[in-house]
């Protein structure tokens, strides 16, 4: 399935948890089927001592979202007219 989203576009999620929220695609994985939506499902990864992270730790990611959850934002759309 081709994806016409790209890293940088505002998408809104239309199902799941994050219902309704908004943000910009940051990262793309999975080929083009899933996506990382900033601020969009933050999830906390807990990671081992290593050469990347000395302490180890926590740390705070978006988990992605499958491209059919997601409904990009037109800029006519952001535009509200009174």
């Amino acid at each position: 399935m081709k994806a016409f989203l790209r890293i940088g576009d505002e998408v809104e999620v239309i199902a799941g948890n994050g219902r309704g929220m908004q943000g910009k695609i940051c990262c793309v994985l999975d080929g083009g089927s899933r996506f990382r939506v900033s601020g969009v499902r933050p999830r906390k990864v807990y990671v081992k001592k290593s050469a990347k992270h000395p302490e180890g730790g926590i740390l705070e990611i978006e988990a992605p979202i499958h491209q059919s959850n997601l409904r990009k934002i037109s800029s006519k759309k952001k535009i509200e007219i009174c």
